[in-house]
């Protein structure tokens, strides 16, 4: 009996793990401002990845734009997608776009179902996840604003 439940986690679980992984990155579907749609898979090219969840109305979202340009450029390596929810409309994230040019590729949740699945909370939150989808790390962009408005 021990060897069994061994061999369920050792064995079992990190497949069904693995299984949760392709998923999560060949269903989840976003919406970029041509109102074309595809899968994070589609978009990240077997290569890590960071989304990062951006609102055109904050100020903050608003401030880290020269930042993410820096990063994209100093991390080729890694994907970036900036992603908008379902609040704001394609002309705000095209105006955002404008006043606060990005060099990554931008999309919409316009159903927030990929908010929903990695529990996205607030704008602007970054969360890295290796090419295999296994998240890496979640939260601030970096230390800047420490706290709400600080």
């Amino acid at each position: 009996m021990k060897i069994k439940f061994l061999f369920i986690i050792w064995f079992i679980l990190p497949a069904l793990l693995l299984a949760q992984k392709s998923n999560f990155l060949h269903k989840k579907y976003l919406v970029d401002l041509n109102n074309k749609k595809s899968t994070l898979a589609q978009n990240i090219n077997n290569q890590p990845f960071v989304l990062l969840f951006l609102s055109a109305e904050c100020p903050i979202s608003q401030k880290y734009a020269p930042i993410l340009r820096g990063m994209q450029q100093q991390h080729p390596e890694v994907k970036f997608l900036a992603v908008f929810t379902k609040w704001d409309k394609t002309s705000d994230v095209k105006e955002y776009l404008e006043n606060y040019p990005l060099s990554i590729l931008t999309f919409r949740d316009k159903k927030n179902s990929l908010i929903k699945t990695i529990d996205a909370r607030i704008t602007p939150e970054a969360f890295l996840f290796d090419k295999n989808g296994v998240l890496i790390y979640r939260g601030a962009i970096d230390n800047w604003f420490y706290a709400l408005g600080k």
